[in-house]
């Protein structure tokens, strides 16, 4: 009989991905023993392995975010720079073509934001009648 941490252990393995064979190596279980788990866990193993995406999706969102402000912060100082520069100088084109690619680069890390209204499209009007949605206005 197998025990519980065995079973969670297997549960927790699969939801990270590993193949069976690897997981038969780790935990010195057979195959045909892991095929049985598959089946009769298969909805901790896919709530766990959605744990898992949220994790990873939540470090990326961080990620992301520490790289929209860097690039911020490297606007203004370009900005700052061109204020105090004459335009008859010539590195200014190169500055504004920094500026140009750093605005760029913070407009492909930011996507609109898509919330529900609470209201619902009218389903005599229209088949669909999925909640209504709509997207915050970004300013650049």
């Amino acid at each position: 009989m197998k025990t519980n941490y065995e079973k969670n252990k297997f549960i927790e393995l699969r939801a990270k991905g590993l193949s069976f064979d690897k997981i038969s190596a780790e935990l010195n279980i057979s195959k045909p023993t892991l095929l049985q788990w598959n089946a009769e866990f298969s909805r901790e193993i896919a709530n766990m392995s959605y744990l898992e995406f949220e994790t990873l999706l939540s470090q990326y969102q961080l990620a992301k975010k520490t790289r929209i402000d860097a690039f911020a912060t490297m606007l203004e100082k370009a900005m700052e720079e061109l204020k105090s520069r004459s335009f008859e100088n010539l590195n200014t084109k190169d500055l504004l073509s920094f500026i140009s690619s750093i605005e760029s680069k913070i407009r492909e890390e930011i996507r609109p934001i898509h919330y529900f209204t609470g209201e619902y499209n009218d389903p005599l009007e229209l088949i669909d009648c999925t909640p209504k949605e709509k997207s915050l206005p970004l300013v650049y």
